[in-house]
């Protein structure tokens, strides 16, 4: 029995203190002041938040030691969706033999397809090598038609397979065609699954998607609800006039020691300034005010 904390379920709005009891790994009783059995555990939660595992669903760590740690944060179940991995059947494979501490799930990982169909890219089920292929041009331009046939039906083995979705790295590739998102979306669709897109910064989105480009998409999305896709964007946080800022900032930051020293300098002078002219004003109005004193010959002189 968890005594005396913060129960929080999402799903019913529920938020109190409250004793929770567990049983056989579930969840028997939800309440105050539970009477515990008398060969029942009590841990004193107090000040704790008691709730269900989190499930993240952005999730690139695929190590036993870094599911631990985020174990700790209350995640219980950590999907790599966004990227994905090939081939799908290695993946849970090697994910079940590792004895991960965390439940797991993969998407069918476009970008793998692609580079598998354009650069000639061997998938191993690795996030490493993965990311080794993302700096390689040959898999970021157009596809022909006959190449998309091809990536396409590769990403349709991975969901028979059981991938849970299709994870799509589109900002990773901003010379591909639009169109080509369209039919993956459009396998996605007929497949029922959802996708999960690392989109490009909007101002090139909105460049490739000119003219006939946007009113063609625009036109996908207007379709029947029964015939669209469940998207899941992760959008990129900067965009140029961040980034910009950002360059200020750290060129600002860098040079932050020689503003000082010139403002430093600056403010000596205009120090020494102040004094020689307060200097000046003094000598002049002791002048103005001392009486004439005569010298040894008689004649007068002037301070």
């Amino acid at each position: 029995m968890l005594r005396g904390g913060l129960v929080v379920n999402p799903e019913t709005r529920h938020e109190s203190v409250a004793d929770v009891l567990v049983h056989d790994g579930k969840v028997k009783a939800v309440a105050e002041n539970l009477t515990p059995g008398h060969d029942t555990t009590v841990l004193d939660v107090t000040g704790l938040i008691v709730g269900p595992g989190f499930i993240d669903v952005h999730s690139h760590v695929n190590s036993v030691a870094g599911q631990r740690l985020q174990a700790m944060d209350g995640v219980t179940t950590a999907l790599e969706l966004e990227s994905g991995l090939m081939p799908i059947e290695r993946a849970y494979a090697d994910a079940a033999q590792a004895g991960r501490p965390l439940h797991y799930g993969f998407s069918a990982s476009w970008a793998a397809a692609r580079g598998a169909v354009l650069a000639d890219f061997e998938p191993d089920a690795d996030l490493v090598g993965l990311l080794a292929l993302l700096g390689n041009r040959a898999w970021q331009g157009p596809s022909t038609p006959a190449q998309v046939r091809s990536w396409l039906g590769l990403l349709e083995r991975e969901l028979d397979a059981g991938a849970l979705g299709i994870g799509i790295l589109l900002g990773y590739a901003p010379r591909n065609d639009p169109a080509e998102f369209l039919a993956v979306a459009q396998l996605a669709a007929t497949a029922g699954v959802p996708t999960f897109t690392h989109v490009r910064e909007l101002v090139e989105a909105l460049e490739v998607l000119a003219g006939p480009k946007l009113a063609k998409a625009m036109a996908f999305l207007g379709q029947a609800a029964g015939r669209q896709v469940r998207t899941n964007n992760h959008v990129e946080r900067l965009n140029r006039r961040l980034r910009f800022a950002e360059k200020v900032r750290y060129r600002w930051r860098k040079r932050k020691w020689v503003v000082r020293w010139v403002v430093l300098l600056l403010d000596v002078a205009w120090q020494q300034a102040a004094a020689t002219t307060g200097a000046g004003k003094g000598a002049k109005q002791l002048g103005e005010r001392s009486p004439p004193q005569a010298n040894a010959r008689g004649k007068k002189k002037v301070a």
